[in-house]
């Protein structure tokens, strides 16, 4: 296998609406659904979501793994889910504020995105088979933001203002004095049903 690279800020994959997958047992889908869960599993530690766009591979396909860490401890872990050809079909009026970071970024930067905090979305697993999971917090978040790529987004395009980007250190000070902004650690599955 070839060296993997995640693609940057700037490269045209990240721009491009994703292609919706046809053929689930395909090579192509079969290589992009290895290289996203390898590269989620060695970086679990900083990583909770990859999308096929950060390969440079423009195939609606993402993957979510929210492992505990340091940083996460008062969280419930999430194993390795596959999302092929994921459609939104709830999203709650509701939004909360969290500050994000991409690996597609320079790491150091994060802004604050207001986003549903309760979703229902659908999608297919690697073999095929339709699911539909019904989640909120930090999952939630994940799996919007990792939507996002695939529809030719990033997280700054969410700002309100550019200039709400910051640093990672200043991020840290700022969660001393607003300890309301690491309330969306948890996550809460609600449901998830597979559709067979």
């Amino acid at each position: 296998m070839d060296e993997i690279k995640i693609v940057k800020i700037g490269h045209p994959a990240l721009r491009t609406v994703s292609s919706k997958v046809e053929d689930f047992q395909s090579d192509q889908v079969r290589d992009t659904i290895q290289l996203l869960s390898k590269i989620i599993n060695e970086n679990d530690q900083l990583d909770i979501g990859l999308a096929a766009p950060q390969l440079g591979i423009n195939l609606r396909i993402f993957v979510t793994k929210i492992a505990a860490a340091p940083h996460r401890n008062d969280l419930v872990p999430d194993s390795l889910r596959i999302y092929i050809n994921p459609e939104l079909e709830f999203l709650s009026e509701d939004k909360n504020l969290f500050y994000e970071a991409c690996s597609s970024l320079p790491r150091t930067l994060f802004g604050p995105v207001y986003r549903p905090r309760h979703i229902i979305v659908k999608a297919w697993d690697q073999a095929g088979l339709p699911f539909t999971l019904e989640c909120d917090g930090l999952l939630a978040r994940c799996i919007l933001h990792e939507y996002d790529h695939l529809d030719g987004f990033l997280f700054t395009d969410r700002l309100e203002n550019i200039r709400d980007l910051i640093d990672k250190e200043f991020l840290a000070e700022v969660k001393i004095k607003f300890p309301e902004l690491k309330t969306n650690k948890n996550i809460n599955i609600k449901r998830i049903n597979y559709l067979v």
